[in-house]
């Protein structure tokens, strides 16, 4: 287990890369509400969320997912480990960490049970990845976003 951490106006989003990062075409006014980073730290990669909905998350749980092929046996695992609450407007807060090392033979993905007063109650997964997460992955953009819609 890790410490929970938080962190605040310290990730900046990136619209895309030369790669073509994203599957879907960005709109010219789009942007993320909720969605995930990673950054180095001195025993592997920690993964954030990062809530630029324009206004507070009440609350979000997290759950750690696990998919391996152990000796020709299929593995599945799932951690309700931790959750936050308040999570302020351009606030991140630390979900996961990495070691890069035995993670990297693992599936390794988030689940979100985010509850908010302008979003509603929403569940977001990330992908699954071996190794856990390595690059920004939104995993709710502002245009998927109508009020009256979400509960």
């Amino acid at each position: 287990m890790f410490d929970l951490k938080r962190i605040t106006e310290q990730f900046e989003w990136n619209p895309g890369s030369a790669y073509g990062r994203w599957s879907r075409a960005i709109k010219e006014n789009d942007r993320p509400y909720i969605w995930l980073s990673c950054r180095p730290s001195s025993e592997g990669r920690e993964l954030y969320c990062i809530n630029q909905s324009g206004s507070p998350i009440e609350r979000i749980d997290v759950l750690h997912n696990t998919h391996a092929l152990v000796d020709g046996e299929y593995f599945n695992k799932a951690n309700a480990a931790l959750s936050y609450t308040e999570i302020a407007h351009d606030e991140a807060v630390k979900i996961a960490h990495y070691d890069e090392y035995y993670d990297l033979d693992v599936l390794l993905g988030v689940t979100l049970a985010v509850s908010s007063t302008e979003l509603g109650h929403l569940v977001l997964k990330s992908k699954e990845i071996l190794g856990g997460p390595k690059l920004d992955d939104v995993l709710l953009w502002k245009n998927q976003c109508d009020s009256s819609k979400i509960k």
